[in-house]
């Protein structure tokens, strides 16, 4: 029983531990911070909506980063096929 993750998965599972390990951070440090309780949920809803939208926006780009290598790696096969039929056509 094998189990196959392609780059993209990997990228996500990145994103995904780093969006939680900038969370509990940013939750630790406002929760060690002398505030009202009002405030603190603000400033962690504030907080947290900003963190969604940089993840969101991280991920938009590693995952158009990694179709961008995936075409430049396909052209690149068909170009090597391409040569070396040529070459193998020539003798």
């Amino acid at each position: 029983m094998s189990h196959s993750h392609t780059k993209s998965d990997n990228a996500g599972l990145l994103m995904g531990i780093a969006a939680l390990a900038a969370g509990v951070g940013a939750v630790t440090a406002i929760l060690f911070t002398p505030q009202r309780g009002a405030d603190i949920k603000n400033s962690l809803r504030q907080k947290m909506r900003r963190m969604n939208s940089k993840a969101k926006q991280t991920s938009e780009e590693v995952h158009e980063a990694i179709d961008n290598a995936e075409d430049v790696a396909l052209k690149r096969k068909a170009d090597i096929n391409d040569d070396l039929s040529k070459e193998f056509s020539e003798k």
